[in-house]
């Protein structure tokens, strides 16, 4: 009964953040059409980052914001953030093969970096927003060649 709730809970804020997502995507649609250069703006949105990168890449830099001001209750507020967004992107993604282990490595160093923020340790949260970096490159890597 507990994970079926917990399921359900994700599954509600992985439908809020597509219904943000989607509201954004129109919007700037609307833009574009109405801009001169509008095949160009188009393109360049697609080789953009995806609604769930954009989002897991503003947290991170809201982290490193937070370590350079040695702000620990920024730091927790934006991991914690991406720990929901990682519980509820894994449920709307595919998982390609190694996903799983890049994402359980994601999570355990989203957790330390939580862990350290509320200790408030600037040489743990260091450490441990470093560990959550190369598991963002290593599953970038992962689905590149895939």
């Amino acid at each position: 009964m507990k994970r079926l709730a917990t399921t359900s809970l994700l599954l509600i804020i992985a439908c809020a953040y597509l219904t943000s997502g989607v509201a954004q995507d129109a919007s700037s649609a609307t833009v574009e059409k109405s801009a001169p250069n509008s095949d160009s703006a188009s393109q360049a949105k697609d080789d953009g980052p995806s609604h769930w990168m954009s989002k897991k890449m503003k947290l991170s830099t809201e982290v490193f914001e937070g370590i350079a001001s040695e702000d620990f209750e920024k730091i927790s507020k934006s991991a914690r953030e991406m720990k929901v967004l990682s519980k509820a992107e894994h449920f709307v993604r595919s998982n390609p093969s190694g996903y799983r282990t890049q994402l359980q490595l994601f999570r355990f160093a989203n957790n330390e970096l939580i862990r350290a923020a509320n200790s408030e340790s600037i040489e743990s949260v260091t450490l441990a927003f470093n560990q959550l970096t190369v598991s963002c490159v290593n599953c970038h890597r992962l689905i590149r060649v895939k």
